[in-house]
């Protein structure tokens, strides 16, 4: 499920996916999933480019809102659990990242302004808009939710159950893409 205007301006929004990174990918910062372009509004989930296994969330704006965990919370070559919840706030502090469940600290954290409209650009799972950032590696079980959801539901998501993202708030599930 999940067609291009049901994923327009996700907000509030949580990602849930399984990734098992061969590296970081095409010049070090590769996208996992995202709405994400050179030009115009974007949401993304990537590799942070400069960090080792660091995860970064990205809603762009006149200034993005920018979330980067501390360096190796991914270990390559293992299927883990991402999780990104966001209350839909230009408050970085509304941005939770989790790994198999666990949240962990956070190197970067940069408030928005004046978040911007990610309406025309598709939605891409494994690479960004303009194909530059290739994921290396496989991603598996992708679902957004148009919901904050509680850590109760990050945790029972991590559990590895198959298909869990049907069970968990389906009014608000916007899309699944079990790959």
């Amino acid at each position: 499920c999940g067609s291009a205007n049901t994923l327009d301006n996700i907000s509030p929004m949580t990602i849930s996916l399984w990734i098992r990174p061969f590296s970081q990918g095409e010049g070090i910062q590769s996208a996992i999933i995202g709405k994400n372009t050179s030009s115009g509004g974007s949401v993304a989930l990537r590799f942070n480019s400069g960090s080792l296994y660091a995860l970064r969330f990205t809603k762009g704006g006149t200034t993005s809102l920018n979330v980067v965990t501390v360096n190796n919370v991914v270990t390559p070559g293992k299927w883990q659990h991402i999780a990104v919840r966001w209350s839909g706030s230009t408050l970085a502090t509304t941005v939770n990242i989790y790994v198999n469940g666990i949240e962990y600290g956070y190197g970067t954290q940069t408030n928005g302004v004046t978040l911007a409209s990610d309406a025309g650009n598709n939605f891409v799972i494994g690479n960004s808009g303009d194909g530059s950032r290739t994921f290396d590696g496989e991603i598996a079980e992708v679902a957004i939710w148009n919901a904050y959801l509680d850590k109760s539901d990050i945790q029972s998501l991590a559990s590895g159950v198959a298909r869990m993202p049907l069970q968990i708030h389906k009014e608000s599930l916007r899309g699944y893409w079990p790959l």
